[in-house]
């Protein structure tokens, strides 16, 4: 199962290879977390890394770089992938082996691209920095890796334990502080 992940990232990310490298470390690091009860992606995007994270597969031809806007302001940390047209068609080879009932992330657009691989019972727009919109204790398992960039992670995280039922598991996915070294955009030179 690893090296089909490994190679499903690849093929996702043929872009940006590094990438493909960071998401399979972090489903190797989460090889023992599962999603049980209702569960929670808080900040899923496209939904990309946890579809291949459950077995999902894509057809070889799937482009994850195919519906990309404002490619002129990458280096202004623009987010190149927040577009969507109703031409989006992810090439699901093989559904993934388990669904999450809730994906939530504050881009719209990347909700429509998650919605399409049928790995999320629903999909809710909604903003981490914000008070979360749903009621105490109403998840079992909660994933992310967004937390560091919000305003105040410990709010967030407030908000996060709030949903979350007792007995419940949170899994956070937090680089250290060698991310930077590591990443090419933070390598390239100032424009």
């Amino acid at each position: 199962m690893a090296s089909e992940n490994f190679n499903q990232l690849l093929n996702v990310f043929w872009l940006r290879p590094e990438t493909a490298l960071w998401r399979y470390l972090d489903i190797e690091a989460m090889r023992d977390f599962e999603f049980i009860g209702r569960s929670l992606d808080f900040g899923c995007g496209d939904g990309l890394f946890s579809f291949i994270r459950a077995g999902g597969e894509f057809d070889p031809l799937f482009d994850a770089f195919q519906k990309t806007a404002n490619l002129d302001r990458f280096y202004d940390k623009v987010d190149v992938f927040d577009a969507y047209d109703d031409s989006y068609a992810p090439l699901v080879a093989k559904r993934p082996d388990y669904q999450i009932a809730v994906g939530f992330d504050h881009k719209p657009n990347l909700l429509k691209k998650a919605a399409g691989l049928g790995l999320y019972a629903e999909t809710v727009v909604g903003d981490g920095n914000e008070p979360l919109s749903f009621e105490d204790d109403s998840f079992d398992t909660i994933f992310s890796n967004i937390v560091y960039w919000l305003n105040d992670p410990a709010v967030a995280m407030a908000e996060l334990c709030r949903i979350l039922r007792p007995g419940g598991q949170l899994c956070l996915m937090l680089p250290n502080a060698t991310l930077p070294d590591y990443s090419f955009f933070n390598r390239l030179p100032d424009q």
